[in-house]
């Protein structure tokens, strides 16, 4: 019993997280650049980890949905970028795009491979 009620704390924890982040991040894309955070690392790499972490918070936070958020994920992540064009001073590049969508892809893999580690254990 246990067991079942801390992976479901886990799995709510992730999900909460997950959205938390995609809100984060629409809000910081289309809002003016002016308000977006800088932080030292490059931008590519900010928005790789930033997906990372949603693609890893949505595949703990939904087992039963992989694909399927794996593609509303990099499907937002599109949406986004098309979005950005109608926002002054911004503009969505294909470049940004795909630095997202892999990053998605490589944060179900770790989640994927963190979960087969934890589970093999």
């Amino acid at each position: 019993m246990l067991q079942r009620n801390s992976s479901e704390t886990v799995r709510g924890l992730s999900r909460l997280v997950g959205w938390l982040l995609i809100a984060a991040v629409m809000v910081f894309t289309l809002a003016p650049i002016g308000i977006r955070p800088v932080t030292a690392a490059p931008a590519d790499l900010e928005r790789f980890v930033a997906f990372v972490l949603i693609g890893g918070a949505f595949y703990i936070g939904y087992p039963r949905h992989h694909i399927g958020f794996v593609l509303l994920v990099i499907g937002i992540a599109g949406l986004l970028e098309v979005l950005q064009n109608i926002v002054p001073g911004r503009h969505g590049h294909w470049h940004d795009y795909f630095v997202k969508a892999t990053g998605v892809l490589i944060g179900t893999l770790l989640a994927r491979l963190a979960e087969w580690a934890f589970i093999r254990r």
